[in-house]
């Protein structure tokens, strides 16, 4: 079976898809079908070595941080901890609060429904938005939502996850690790654990590992295959339903949204999926709890694998013959 299925999903690779083999030195895919699982590396750990990618590998997942993120809110939602429905203004401390956000809520802004807008006034001498978090602190970010006139609409927000850690009562790493990595045995997922899968950039060059800062519940996670598939069996055997449900349109007309997720309507079931790009990883997490089946894609390139994780569920979902 494991033959077959590389076979296929050789096939997508070099017939459906413009992958470089050159700007993306390496990549792997997981997929898992019920309870069976598979993760299948391609090419290599470097560009300059001969180490084949591994489960283990450690990539930078950009902003599939953001389901991690809604996970973590959906958990405390269940334990009474944080409504989801709740204010999100009244988590902001006095003095930076904005009475234009009256009526949203924690869950409009996992769905970006807030209006709050993608990415932060930033200095264009600070250049790269990704490198401007470094610099980017509390209080700048506080005065950007004071500052803003907000209006209940759909915009994908970086800036709106961000802001979630002000609803935590503690640090957004020590609540991730205590309500969710933890407890399902994520051990190589967090924001400060060593890269071993180097990333490399548009130019072709290495590139540098990103600090996001406070953005960092928005984009700052890194982590493994191993524990993406770990994540994916507790998003479809343990997460609350919350996670689940549809709160809206998304960001273009086939589209919807859910706590952090993109939702697409399938014959089979909706897919949830969410991509990451950094400076030098890209990233696709996509599960259809319908038909238990999901495949993650991480790679080394900040050029990336473009739409093969999607094409890959879809095909699993519509054209394998599985068994059901």
């Amino acid at each position: 079976m494991r033959d077959k299925i590389r076979k296929q999903i050789d096939k997508q690779i070099w017939f459906e898809t413009d992958i470089d083999g050159e700007l993306t030195p390496g990549f792997i895919v997981a997929v898992i079908d019920g309870e069976s699982e598979m993760a299948l590396p391609f090419g290599r750990r470097s560009r300059d070595g001969n180490d084949s990618i591994s489960v283990n590998d450690v990539f930078e997942l950009g902003s599939i941080t953001k389901v991690f993120t809604a996970a973590l809110f959906s958990e405390l939602d269940r334990k009474g901890l944080t409504s989801l429905e709740s204010e999100f203004d009244q988590y902001i401390p006095e003095g930076y609060q904005n009475p234009s956000m009256s009526g949203i809520t924690v869950a409009d802004i996992l769905a970006h429904q807030s209006g709050l807008p993608r990415d932060p006034t930033i200095d264009s001498k600070l250049g790269n938005t990704l490198r401007a978090y470094e610099s980017y602190t509390q209080t700048m970010l506080l005065e950007e939502y004071h500052n803003f006139s907000a209006e209940h609409r759909i915009v994908y927000s970086n800036l709106g996850y961000a802001l979630l850690q002000e609803a935590l009562a503690d640090d957004y790493e020590s609540m991730l690790k205590e309500h969710l990595l933890m407890p399902n045995g994520l051990d190589n997922t967090g924001l400060g654990i060593e890269i071993t899968a180097p990333g490399y950039g548009v130019n072709d060059k290495l590139a540098d590992a990103v600090n996001f800062g406070e953005f960092s519940p928005s984009g700052g996670l890194r982590s493994t295959t191993e524990d993406l598939i770990d994540f994916v069996r507790y998003c479809l055997n343990d997460a609350p339903t919350s996670m689940w449900e549809i709160r809206g349109s998304g960001m273009s007309a086939d589209l919807k949204i859910a706590l952090g997720w993109h939702c697409i309507e399938q014959r089979n079931g909706i897919i949830y999926a969410h991509t990451g790009r950094t400076l030098g990883h890209t990233s696709f997490l996509g599960i259809c709890p319908a038909t238990q089946t999901a495949v993650i894609i991480l790679a080394n390139s900040e050029t990336g694998t473009d739409d093969l994780g999607l094409e890959i569920l879809r095909i699993m979902n519509n054209n394998w013959h599985r068994k059901n």
